[in-house]
Order: structure tokens, then C-alpha cells, then sequence
């Protein structure tokens, strides 16, 4: 009993010295201003302690890291922030200690839609599921990790049924094969939601190239192939 009453006081010692270990900024207001890159944001962030951490995301325009400095009426703290990255400080008003994150996400543009476009569906309601997107959905699921894993896919449907009735055919075909070779490791460092997104790029540039080589998009999907792309986007 001794010994886990000093293995739990140790890990909350553990916890108290990292969070003492982070660097501190003083302000007398409950308001922060910002510079995050170029762009100057007056007075943007409200102190709120009860958040632990409150968390700022720093739109990292194709992924390239920039400055961003938080700015009191007392003090600034500055880091270089990089894609993925967290950066953890905590700013002080009197006696509350307010912790806070800064996080890289990659920015990602709002859609524009030209006049054509908006005029045909003004007042519409419509929905759809992006035909490339769906078709990587498809080739995970029918991977024997999207088979296995129980919270990879969604399997109490009736349309999950209907999808492995169909494409089970194709388990042999070298994109499902890419798939489950780079999929733990690659899911690993981006997160599931990443991994398909970067499928679905590279599906979607294949499918550009039909024309030019004589062979589809899904037919050039090829295993090496899919790791060259893995690798432009600097995973090996």
C-alpha cells in the first residue's frame, strides 16, 4: 500500500515540475493581442483559466512555419511554430495561472464559388459525397486492417455490406495492398481522418494522367507508387 501512495505521489511530482518547467508571461488584463506571421490581431484572445489547456491554432499557409508571438500590456512570448507541433506556456494574471497551447495545423483555404455556380444553387439544399473520397473509404474497408480493426470502419450497415459483397473481388489489387503496407505507420503519424485525405490526393492525381500513359487512375495506384507520394510528403 506504501509503495502506491509513493508511486502516485511521484507522478503528481513528475506533473507539477513540468508544468512548473513552462515558461510564464505576466498581464494585468484579461485580454491578449497576437501577431500571428504578418498578421497583427489586436486584442483577439480572452483569458479564460477554467480552460486547460485553451488552445490557439496557427493556420500555417502550405505548411510553411512562421513566428507567432503573444503579446500582453506586461510582457510577449514568441515561437517559431512548425506543422503538428505544440507549444506549451502558461500566462499569469495575479493569481490565475492560465494555460495555453499553441498548435500548427495547415490552412486551408475557403471555397470560392464563381456567379455561375452560385446562381444554379441559390436557395438549394445539396448534398453530396465526393466520388474519389468514397472510393478510398472503399479500399480501406475492404483492407484486412479496415476488416479487423472494429473502429477503422463503420460495419453495422447495411451499405458496408453492400460494399464488401462488391469490392471484396478486388482485395488482390495493388492499391489495397499499398494500403495495408503504409497505413499503420503512416496513420500512426497523421491520424486516420490525414491518411485518407492524402489517398484521396493521390487518387485524384492519378486520375488526371488516364489520358497519358494509356491506364486509369485506379490501375496506376500502384504500391511503389503510392510510397513515392508518401515520400514527396516527406513520409518514408
Amino acid at each position: 500500500m506504501r509503495l502506491v501512495i509513493a508511486l502516485i505521489l511521484a507522478v503528481f511530482a513528475v506533473s507539477a515540475n513540468a508544468q512548473d518547467k513552462l515558461p510564464v508571461i505576466k498581464s494585468t488584463s484579461s485580454i491578449v493581442s497576437i501577431q500571428d506571421g504578418e498578421q497583427y490581431r489586436a486584442n483577439i484572445w480572452r483569458l479564460v483559466p477554467e480552460i486547460k489547456p485553451d488552445v490557439y491554432e496557427v493556420q500555417l499557409k502550405e505548411g510553411k512555419p512562421h513566428r507567432v508571438t503573444f503579446i500582453t500590456d506586461l510582457e510577449t512570448i514568441s515561437f517559431w511554430v512548425e506543422l503538428g507541433k505544440k507549444y506549451d506556456f502558461i500566462i499569469q494574471r495575479g493569481d490565475e495561472l492560465c494555460y495555453t497551447q499553441i498548435i500548427g495545423v495547415k490552412y486551408t483555404p475557403a471555397a470560392v464559388f464563381d456567379q455561375k455556380y452560385q446562381n444554379m444553387f441559390r436557395g438549394k439544399t445539396v448534398v453530396e459525397i465526393p466520388e474519389v473520397y468514397e472510393l478510398v473509404n472503399i479500399a480501406i474497408a475492404i483492407t484486412p486492417i479496415g476488416i479487423e480493426d472494429r473502429n477503422l470502419v463503420y460495419k453495422d450497415s447495411d451499405y458496408y455490406k453492400r460494399v464488401r459483397d462488391w469490392f471484396d473481388k478486388y482485395q488482390d489489387h495493388p492499391l489495397i495492398e499499398a494500403l495495408e503496407a503504409n497505413f499503420p505507420a503512416v496513420a500512426k503519424l497523421l491520424g486516420d481522418t490525414d491518411f485518407r485525405e492524402l489517398a484521396t490526393e493521390y487518387i485524384a492525381a492519378q486520375r488526371k494522367k488516364r489520358n497519358g500513359g494509356g491506364q486509369n487512375g485506379f490501375d496506376v495506384a500502384v504500391s511503389g507508387a503510392l510510397r513515392e507520394q508518401l515520400a514527396k510528403k516527406g513520409i518514408r
